[in-house]
């Protein structure tokens, strides 16, 4: 493409040769002369003016010829002059070559993306346009000039739409395009396979590992059933050996009087086999008299009264440090409790007062009602409140601004009867009455016992501490049992469990076993029998409000409520109370 400079020179020797004067004295008419002279200029004025030129050059003839499909071995020849005949119209330079089968592919991923990203400065002047010379002004012009780019869009857009239609059938008809799918789809095949070849190794490692795991855990089983069966065998042989000696020596000590009968039976339960057989060994010297071998007996008896005397101890230590552990984490826990409540409001102050009145000592889930009424505090937070502050007759300072009183008569709306406790936390295993409900347990020397078969002889203070253990230690706790024994004091793991089971078997009996149907209360006879005490007439009231409409027997259960009336009289009272509400209904 010639430079400007070029273009400049051409158009002056062209202007010298062909001017008029000399065109005239040549020859040549003056019309043709002017006419040539005049194409000239024009000539010069669109070949310097760039937009102008751009213009001419798109209209120039042009091979336009693009390909879209060619035979094995031809596509260098075809689609590659195609591309180097349309490299005239990038704006930039230098156009990457086609390239041939030894180029790399990330230079021809490259000649792609150049193609495909293509910037045209190619111009497809339309016939309908105008000339923005001719404008009058710079409004027209503007106008003129958005009204010509209208013309050319849609073959703008034409041309770069058959360009990538090209460019795509060039993408699938390269032969290196389609080398570099196979490369891919063959590494994908062998990542395929080698991931499949890896999953099968793994799973004949992890079958591998699993039979050697259930041979091992077998050869355990066998091991410890082994172990199991011959401790369970030197077991039978030792405890046979102890009631042998036991019977021996038991007979030995009656036939030849050296200890009591209280004594013999304290001996029999509570010396170990090695013990039994040294005594054995010296009761049956013939060599020691009789009270040499009572000495033997009363020594065994002292050394068997001090053991069980530290173990009684050390049992009681332990149920000491149970009960001190309990009591500290009851009261960490209510610290926690105290720190995380945070401060009261005085309206929540005073719907707590509120709710206290209308749900009084009694109520049925008091605690839920109540905290349900204040609405913005838990029924954990209700309690800590009421317990530790309202209960003292006065509020902590940092809780409110100017505190709060409780008069004297709803003092008694304070007081908590029973701790709360939350269903995961209590031992629901079985019901037995706590230590402040029963009077066998009122006083630290209560003796009352309960004697059972398995369990043994358990006083009504083993009893609690055993239930106290088990609300301890939950059912997930870890060797639970070895530790509620721990805390039960002259009991063992198997006897604690044991009297668990009868607890909860007689629990369950008295849950299923049908309620004793009321006594009927005495029907009072005479003229009496028709007077109707303040109190009666109240607990008609509320028999008759406890007791449904639709309910079967409804006057009997009443009747059963109201003390000293039959169904007939509280029928009757009934009838005669809604006469006179009636009659002073009327009367208003």
């Amino acid at each position: 493409m010639a430079t400007e400079k070029q273009i400049r020179d051409a158009y002056r020797r062209t202007a010298l040769r062909q001017h008029p004067d000399k065109a005239v004295a040549q020859g040549m008419s003056k019309e043709e002369a002017e006419e040539r002279f005049k194409a000239v200029q024009d000539a010069y004025e669109v070949l310097s003016d760039p937009a102008r030129r751009r213009e001419f050059d798109s209209i120039d003839e042009f091979d336009d010829y693009l390909p879209s499909t060619c035979d094995a071995g031809e596509f260098y020849k075809v689609f590659g002059a195609a591309f180097k005949r349309q490299s005239k119209w990038s704006e930039k330079k230098p156009v990457p070559p086609v390239g041939d089968d030894a180029t790399p592919w990330r230079q021809v991923e490259k000649f792609y993306d150049f193609w495909y990203k293509l910037k045209s400065w190619r111009e497809f002047p339309h016939p309908d346009e105008e000339d923005e010379n001719a404008a009058d002004s710079r409004d027209e012009r503007r106008w003129i000039q958005k009204h010509n780019q209208k013309l050319r869009a849609k073959a703008k857009k034409e041309e770069a739409r058959r360009l990538r239609d090209f460019v795509d059938a060039a993408w699938n008809c390269d032969p290196r395009v389609a080398a570099n799918h196979a490369d891919k789809k063959m590494a994908r095949e062998e990542r395929k396979a080698e991931k499949r070849l890896q999953k099968q190794r793994e799973e004949e490692e992890a079958r591998r590992r699993k039979e050697e795991e259930e041979a091992r855990r077998r050869a355990e089983e066998e091991a410890r059933a082994a172990a199991e069966e011959e401790q369970r065998a030197r077991d039978k042989e030792e405890r046979k050996r102890l009631r042998e000696h036991r019977a021996a020596v038991g007979k030995t000590c009656r036939e030849r009087s050296l200890a009591s009968g209280p004594d013999i039976s304290l001996l029999c339960e509570n010396c170990t086999l090695g013990e039994f057989e040294a005594l054995a060994t010296r009761l049956a010297d013939v060599s020691l008299g009789e009270e040499a071998s009572r000495g033997a007996v009363h020594d065994l008896l002292r050394d068997v009264r001090e053991r069980l005397a530290r173990e009684e101890e050390e049992r009681a230590a332990r149920a000491a440090e149970t009960e001190e552990k309990m009591r500290q984490e009851k009261a960490e826990s209510h610290d926690r409790k105290m720190q995380a409540m945070g401060p009261w409001s005085e309206e929540e102050l005073r719907l707590l007062e509120k709710g206290l009145k209308k749900f009084p000592v009694g109520t049925k889930q008091r605690w839920e009602q109540v905290a349900g009424f204040v609405r913005t505090r838990t029924v954990d937070e209700v309690v800590i409140m009421v317990k530790d502050h309202l209960a003292k007759g006065k509020v902590p300072a940092n809780m409110v601004k100017d505190g709060i009183v409780i008069k004297e008569k709803y003092k008694e709306n304070l007081n908590i009867k029973s701790g709360i406790s939350v269903r995961d936390q209590a031992f629901t295993d079985v019901q037995v009455q706590d230590a402040s409900d029963r009077d066998d347990l009122r006083t630290p020397g209560a003796a009352v016992k309960a004697v059972s078969s398995k369990s043994g002889e358990w006083s009504a203070v083993q009893e609690q501490a055993l239930v106290t253990a088990m609300k301890t230690f939950g059912k997930d706790v870890a060797e639970r049992w070895d530790k509620i024994a721990l805390a039960v004091p002259g009991k063992s793991k198997g006897e604690c469990f044991a009297r668990f089971k009868e607890l909860q078997e007689a629990h369950k009996a008295k849950r299923a076993a049908p309620a004793p149907a009321p006594a009927p209360a005495p029907t009072p006879t005479g003229p009496e029998s028709d007077k109707w005490s303040a109190a009666q007439e109240q607990a008609l009231v509320q028999a008759l409000k406890a007791v449904g409409k639709d309910e079967d027997g409804r006057w009997g259960k009443v009747a059963a409520l109201v003390e000293g009336k039959s169904e007939a009289q509280c029928q009757a009272k009934f009838k005669a109370l809604k006469a006179a509400h009636a009659a002073k209904k009327a009367a208003k």
